[in-house]
């Protein structure tokens, strides 16, 4: 049997809320999860894959920004 993770537990994996995880699964775009009954659960080696591949690169490498700029973004 495949290892599961239920809604608090993948939220927390992911370190979103589980609302968030709600959400995208409303709108699309969320890990593969299986509906056993009403419960919603997670198969561990399919979020573990979701993950890697949902993994946000810093867009800022490769860039230089005047002291002005950077206390411009922080203020943000």
């Amino acid at each position: 049997m495949t290892a599961t993770m239920n809604e608090q537990e993948a939220a927390t994996y992911l370190g979103v809320k589980v609302n968030k995880l709600r959400r995208w699964r409303w709108i699309g775009g969320s890990p593969p999860y299986v509906k056993q009954g009403k419960q919603v659960v997670y198969p561990t080696d399919e979020l573990k894959a979701w993950k890697a591949a949902n993994l946000e690169q810093c867009t800022a490498r490769g860039k230089s920004y005047s002291p002005e700029q950077k206390r411009r973004f922080l203020q943000m």
